[in-house]
């Protein structure tokens, strides 16, 4: 009989803006991007087993996903979180199961791995009568990778830095989103090596917009009137690296203008595109035309922003 059990959802996360703002000599690169949960998902459930007390060894981690590509094991973001949290809290011989239901495309930009990872590590120590602190589990995130600290707590966040440097922001909830996620997907690794070959000046920061930061900082509004104040300074610096790599992004792009969209951006390092709109009904207009259009290999997903 498990000692604990739980299901929890992995939410996806769209960038309205990622800028970059230099290279560390290691390679990480300095962002600043604006991070935003959908209700795009995964499901992800765990179940502890108190292994017999007298015995010696090491915690067990087991993992079942569904996804064709990922690795169950080692090299999994899951595994990876779920082994990071064991070690840190001296575990007692236990055996974590994890069962994942993957709904997020890998490759996209949507931080799939990223929140599996998180909502690992927020899970386990649920189960573990909450033994670390936020600022702990953040340590341990920020270990795993640069998206991981932002899924702690997911919603909205300015991320600056290489991504541990989070500002929680009030969430541009409940606008209608599309996205469109091409066949070939982007490694984030190659589209930060391509846009470093093209010798590319970096952006300036977004504090240094005084406007923009009051927008971004301000409690009162309403989502759809803050966007649209700031968008003449939404843009995503890894764009057009990604369309170098998959030229498709450009036509989606330019699909989702034809369809009067508010705002339309590459996510991430891509390939995903997202469209932000006013209204569900021309959302879901727009779903019905790319349904059409994008058939074999793509995957076109209609969800909105949350909290």
């Amino acid at each position: 009989m498990s000692v604990y059990q739980k299901t929890a959802e992995a939410y996806a996360k769209i960038n309205l803006f990622l800028r970059i703002e230099g290279v560390r000599e290691d390679g990480y690169h300095y962002l600043s991007t604006l991070m935003q949960s959908v209700s795009l998902s995964d499901t992800i459930e765990i179940m502890i087993d108190r292994l017999e007390p007298s015995s010696r060894k090491a915690p067990k981690i087991t993992l079942v996903h569904d996804a064709a590509g990922l690795s169950p094991n080692k090299k999994n973001t899951m595994f990876t979180a779920a082994d990071a949290f064991l070690k840190k809290i001296n575990s007692p011989p236990v055996k974590v199961s994890i069962v994942a239901r993957k709904r997020i495309p890998a490759m996209a930009g949507l931080g799939g791995g990223s929140s599996d990872a998180a909502t690992v590590l927020r899970i386990l120590n649920e189960g573990f009568s909450d033994i670390l602190s936020h600022a702990e589990l953040s340590e341990i995130a920020s270990g795993i990778g640069a998206d991981v600290s932002f899924f702690i707590d997911g919603q909205a966040a300015l991320c600056e830095g290489v991504g541990e440097r989070i500002t929680p922001i009030k969430s541009f909830v409940d606008l209608p989103v599309l996205i469109i996620i091409p066949p070939k997907g982007i490694a984030t690794p190659e589209a930060y090596a391509a846009y470093d070959r093209e010798s590319r000046s970096f952006s300036s920061g977004i504090r240094e917009e005084s406007d923009v930061m009051r927008t971004l900082l301000a409690d009162n509004g309403s989502a759809i009137d803050r966007l649209t104040k700031m968008i003449p300074s939404l843009y995503n610096d890894l764009q057009e690296v990604a369309i170098g790599i998959v030229p498709k992004i450009s036509e989606i792009l330019a699909f989702f203008k034809e369809q009067h969209c508010l705002y339309c951006a590459v996510s991430g390092s891509g390939s995903s595109v997202f469209g932000i709109f006013r209204d569900p009904e021309t959302r879901d207009r727009a779903k019905g035309e790319a349904d059409k259009i994008y058939k074999k290999g793509y995957s076109i997903v209609a969800c909105q922003t949350i909290e």
